[in-house]
């Protein structure tokens, strides 16, 4: 069928120009274009101007290069890559398989999709369990790394105080319990957040938790709309030393 056509039986001439502008597999374009990985020009040219830094680099330097990323393709190493593939066992029921059976010799394409499916499914529960492990690892590092100041300066013991004294934020105080003696100095137990044992065993707050000026007592003192601790406030000039003190500490 020619152009002259295309007047009297136009549809025909469509189908007929159609099936003629096809591009298939055979067309140039498309052509697979497979061959050793050295040969192709784009990736030996990347290798030199990336990996080797010279864009002259010998032939064999290129190739041995490759080597170490992509192997040597030898049909010796493609023929064990297919044996593998081929004798990888497959378990008893997968797939409803009735004993362990090697995939080479599966050709069932349903039993094949089904076993595609078991093993993406054991992937993605293997990603899950490593996702668990890991975020209760996080969480373990997390617990252990929150030591309370106090028990830090208590585990130095009664006997040490020489240790106890160099250590940061511990002072020794010899008219403290037994196990208590070493105990976390009165600045850094403020700066730690930690709520202090009262006299009659009940647990005090803070004056900084106290928020209004009528529970602003017992060592406290009211200042600047806040309840803050009376012996920090001698003067404000001292306040202010402190404060900037207890910000650089590192506890």
């Amino acid at each position: 069928m020619d152009n002259g056509k295309a007047a009297s039986s136009p549809a025909w001439h469509a189908a007929w120009q159609a099936a003629k502008d096809f591009v298939g597999a055979a067309d140039p374009a498309y052509k697979n274009s497979t061959g050793d990985i050295t040969n192709k020009e784009g990736v030996s040219d990347l290798v030199k101007l990336v990996y080797l830094n010279k864009d002259d680099a010998e032939p064999t330097v290129v190739q041995n290069e490759l080597a170490k990323y992509f192997g040597k393709h030898t049909e010796d190493k493609w023929q064990q890559l297919i044996k593998k593939i081929h004798d990888f066992e497959i378990p008893e029921k997968v797939a409803g398989l009735k004993a362990q059976t090697k995939l080479g010799e599966i050709t069932d394409t349903p039993k094949l999709l089904a076993i595609l499916e078991y093993y993406q499914l054991q992937r993605t529960n293997k990603f899950l369990k490593l996702t668990k492990d890991l975020e209760a690892e996080k969480a373990k590092r997390a617990s252990s790394a929150k030591i309370e100041p106090e028990k830090v300066c208590n585990d130095i013991g009664d006997k040490n105080e020489t240790v106890c004294a160099k250590t940061p934020g511990c002072h020794f105080v010899s008219t403290n319990p037994e196990g208590t003696k070493c105990t976390v100095t009165k600045e850094d137990e403020e700066k730690a957040g930690v709520k202090q044992a009262g006299k009659d065993g009940k647990t005090e707050l803070k004056c900084s938790d106290k928020k209004s000026e009528g529970e602003c007592n017992d060592g406290c003192k009211w200042d600047n709309n806040a309840c803050k601790d009376s012996s920090f406030l001698v003067n404000k000039k001292f306040a202010l030393i402190v404060s900037a003190f207890l910000d650089l500490v590192v506890f």
